[in-house]
């Protein structure tokens, strides 16, 4: 028999036909079906007080936020993204947990998350994550049932409105992940920043007046209000500066962010990555007579940016989707992404925009004292509903006209408002009825109330 080195004929044509075997026998079984995806690392980012109005990527003019730019031109971006709550601790735990803040019950300073509901974090371990969380503000923390399900929780730079903790925290995430192995992770990072006091950041040099002082501090904004409030004298400080020095903090903190993103990408990581960016609520700037946030349901505290960018389909990329959604639904967004199985969480799957019916938003208003003052929200078609719970009024607003929500429309009896107004109670009523549920609540030590309270969280 004829040979070439140590090669039969007979040999080469075995190989060659079981070569051929296996490629017709791949594509038989793959034919008609997606190949199996990589469960990718998952990052996400979430700002304290971030408005989204005040990003650029939103038609801010100021450039205040490059970065969060950057990451919106490569992503998807949803114009309308609204909280589940005005304050942290509801609309994180929504975000965790895709419930809403009556059905979780974390609303209150005392009312922490219940060990026995299921978080993002928990069902992305289940399925072979490392789960890791970076947090900077105490009602995200492990005090709030926010750790659960996370393999490390870092809270080392939970320092209170004073401190200012991007950089160190944006150091602090990439160290770490420097450590990790070849699992998939999901990664979560707040930034508290934004949230007053107002720092001034001076190389960003958006604050006009020289004389502008170097923090405001919330009992500084309260004692400014009725003069504000009154007729508008800029004693000591005006309007215009105090967003100025916001603007600062947010392009601080955006700076971190950047650099976080660009330390990610040079890990050179084998596996595919998908970041989420979002914020817990906004800020008002005496818009409605007063500075700070909770207990309102208007756009100034409850509309924020979210942005997925990453590892997704190419045809949402640089995409803007314009209808009103709820960022709970990132949970079971991300739990998705993730591949976990019999998906727990409720929402939408926000990466589906394409295929999404007609859909209702929901938000809470609620305050971390107290039990009086709250609201509940339904948002449809540019309209959006509001319950005044303590005596039963309503406010409707066409928010696509009028975007400050002036006018009030609930008294108009004919017409566009009329239909939506009918169409929308009944969604509020079928919404309150379905929410419910009872929490633990924590005993607050004397110091742990006066830190809050140093935060702005006023009995």
């Amino acid at each position: 028999m004829w040979r070439r080195g140590n090669t039969s004929i007979a040999g080469v044509w075995a190989r060659w036909v079981c070569l051929v075997f296996s490629i017709v026998l791949a594509w038989s079984c793959t034919e008609g079906t997606d190949a199996p995806r990589s469960q990718p690392n998952i990052v996400l980012i979430t700002i304290d007080t971030l408005r989204a109005d005040h990003l650029g990527s939103y038609g801010y003019p100021r450039p205040s936020s490059p970065s969060i730019d950057q990451l919106a031109e490569s992503g998807l971006l949803f114009e309308r993204a609204l909280s589940a709550a005005p304050w942290t601790l509801p609309s994180m735990a929504s975000l965790h947990t895709s419930l809403y803040p009556a059905e979780h019950g974390a609303i209150g300073a005392r009312t922490p998350l219940p060990d026995d509901l299921t978080t993002l974090a928990e069902s992305l371990q289940d399925v072979g994550y490392d789960t890791t969380g970076f947090v900077t503000h105490v009602f995200v923390g492990r005090r709030y049932g926010l750790a659960q399900g996370f393999h490390a929780f870092d809270e080392s730079l939970v320092r209170g409105h004073e401190a200012v903790t991007s950089e160190e925290l944006t150091a602090n995430v990439l160290q770490y992940l420097r450590r990790l192995g070849r699992e998939p992770f999901f990664l979560w990072v707040h930034y508290f920043d934004p949230h007053f006091s107002y720092m001034r950041h001076p190389e960003f040099d958006f604050v006009e007046a020289n004389t502008s002082p170097v923090r405001l501090t919330y009992e500084e904004l309260l004692a400014a209000e009725p003069a504000l409030r009154d007729d508008g004298v800029p004693d000591p400080f005006s309007v215009e500066t105090v967003e100025s020095i916001y603007d600062e903090e947010i392009a601080f903190t955006d700076a971190a962010i950047g650099r976080l993103l660009e330390g990610i990408e040079r890990l050179d990581l084998d596996r595919p990555i998908v970041t989420a960016l979002t914020a817990d609520h906004g800020e008002y700037f005496m818009e409605r007579g007063r500075f700070g946030h909770g207990r309102d349901v208007y756009d100034e505290l409850i509309h924020v940016p979210l942005i997925i960018s990453g590892d997704i389909d190419e045809t949402l990329k640089g995409h803007r989707f314009s209808e009103a959604v709820e960022v709970a639904s990132l949970a079971h967004t991300l739990a998705e992404l993730g591949q976990v199985e019999d998906n727990p969480f409720q929402g939408e799957d926000l990466l589906a925009v394409n295929d999404r019916e007609r859909r209702t938003v929901f938000s809470y208003g609620c305050y971390a004292w107290g039990t009086d003052e709250r609201k509940i929200m339904v948002e449809s078609e540019g309209w959006k509903l509001i319950q005044h719970l303590d005596d039963n009024r309503f406010e409707l607003y066409d928010v696509g006209r009028d975007p400050q929500e002036l006018e009030n429309h609930w008294s108009r009896e004919t017409g566009t408002a009329a239909a939506a107004k009918k169409a929308l109670h009944a969604a509020l009523d079928e919404f309150a009825q379905s929410q419910g549920g009872q929490t633990p609540s924590i005993d607050l030590a004397p110091e742990e109330i006066e830190r809050l309270e140093a935060l702005g969280y006023v009995q």
